[in-house]
């Protein structure tokens, strides 16, 4: 009942208003240029051109009651005093301008409920596309509070979706245990969240994938979370981990002790050697050294993914370390004869870290300078401690000459398993693409980033920066 009074308001103020505005139009511009029986428009009485004027009024609704009951009155003193066919005239047309008022009032409405009807439709869409993906979906509006979840979040999150919406989402894990929270990755945005579930005696590994909303201004006004379990993923990655390092532990010791055999033998303990079983022997020596360094980047990598690699850290001298591991890579060099320059800041002072890691990670990158440089190239190793945001901390760098890196290859540098460059540069190079993952990591560990710069045919250049 009230909402049809409402609805009869709304009709009465448009035909009042209607009223009012037409009468005051037609007064002004068809009065004044009535000539009918030849009347003088200044001589048509006050009294009721006077009642036209409207009066200012705060309520709306008062002001239209006003100018109604004005317009009728005005009316009714035409026709009083002798302007009948005027105000039959004045009548007829506020009819017409009435009825096409509430007509277009009409289809407007119809309009509306169309757009009303088609949105519920989509609506109904969406919600059925929310319900069947296989992802946790939780919408979060601008105070944290939820707006939408679906059945997978629910039975992921072990929340009841009736209990949860309208509530921040924050603090709200009830019937599960969250035992940890990783760091989030910079590149994908994903964080993982390790739970343990009340109904089942396991722990639960979810990757949460999290986006911002923003409306047509840039501002920010809810936020959505996708989850996906990945408990089986890390339970295989664990498995292999596992498998990897006992089989390289494994592969180790009978490798050593062939080494130490062919070395043994190649110093003429055991009595001379012709010419080819020296040459052979030799062949047999450096492929052994080859295999020892990639079961060595295994055991790293086994370390690195199960965070068992520690650090011993020491107060070193990084000026030190450079010149030990340039002087380690100059007989390669030599054979290229690429030149090692090095850039070391004057009075440079002691710092943090574990010297036996970041050896390795320098290791690596002059080794991948050489390999990857040309003839009569050069590699530069630049060390500085600079203050970046308020902190000292210090930068290395090693650039070359070499083939460079393409633009599309550069995002896939630190990925595990990778060796880029094209066929030509790759000719006589093997490795185990281990190398730059493992860097990465150890640089993680030691708080810092390591990222490369660089651009096909014309060099690269490898930082990594550690907090001191």
């Amino acid at each position: 009942m009230a909402v049809e009074q409402e609805g009869m308001s709304g009709i009465q103020f448009v035909y009042l208003g209607a009223l009012g505005v037409l009468l005051l139009f037609i007064w002004s511009k068809y009065f004044r240029s009535l000539k009918i029986e030849r009347r003088d428009p200044g001589l048509i009485p006050d009294k009721w051109t006077k009642s036209m004027n409207p009066m200012p009024a705060n309520d709306e609704t008062v002001y239209m009651d006003i100018v109604s009951e004005r317009a009728t009155e005005a009316i009714a003193r035409l026709r009083d005093d002798g302007f009948v066919k005027e105000a039959d005239i004045i009548l007829e047309e506020l009819s017409k301008k009435v009825s096409a008022l509430v007509k277009e009032k009409d289809i407007k409405f119809i309009e509306i409920d169309q757009k009303y009807k088609q949105t519920l439709i989509e609506k109904k869409q969406i919600d059925s596309i929310v319900r069947s993906v296989a992802e946790g979906l939780v919408v979060l509006n601008e105070r944290g509070e939820v707006i939408m979840m679906n059945p997978a979040a629910e039975k992921l999150l072990d929340l009841d979706k009736a209990e949860q919406m309208g509530k921040p989402m924050r603090g709200s894990i009830k019937k599960s245990q969250l035992m940890s929270l990783t760091k989030r990755e910079e590149n994908t945005g994903e964080t993982e969240i390790e739970m343990e579930s009340a109904s089942e005696d396991v722990k639960k590994t979810l990757r949460a994938s999290n986006a911002v909303i923003e409306n047509e201004n840039g501002q920010t006004i809810g936020m959505v979370s996708v989850f996906t379990d990945v408990t089986k993923q890390k339970e295989l990655d664990a498995i292999k981990a596992q498998f990897v390092s006992n089989i390289s532990h494994e592969l180790r010791t009978p490798l050593i002790a062939i080494r130490n055999s062919v070395e043994i033998i190649l110093t003429l303990k055991t009595g001379p050697l012709t010419d080819d079983q020296n040459k052979f022997l030799s062949i047999a020596e450096n492929n052994l050294k080859r295999l020892g360094l990639l079961i060595d980047d295994l055991l790293d990598l086994s370390k690195v993914e199960a965070k068992k690699a520690e650090l011993h850290m020491e107060s070193s001298d990084i000026g030190l370390l450079i010149q030990e591991t340039c002087d380690s890579f100059w007989a390669w060099a030599d054979t290229k004869e690429i030149s090692i320059v090095k850039n070391i800041q004057r009075d440079i002072r002691k710092v943090n870290f574990d010297r036996k890691r970041i050896t390795q990670v320098l290791t690596n990158l002059v080794g991948n300078s050489i390999k990857f440089t040309p003839k009569n190239g050069t590699i530069t190793v630049t060390a500085n401690i600079v203050t970046i945001e308020d902190k000292d901390t210090l930068v290395v760098s090693v650039a070359d000459t070499g083939v460079g890196i393409s633009q599309e290859d550069l995002p896939k540098l630190f990925n595990k398993f990778q060796q880029l460059g094209n066929a030509k540069s790759l000719h006589h190079i093997s490795g185990t693409g281990l190398g730059l993952y493992i860097s990465k990591e150890l640089i993680a560990l030691h708080g810092g980033t390591i990222y490369a710069k660089s651009e096909a045919n014309r060099g690269s250049t490898f930082v990594f920066k550690i907090p001191v």
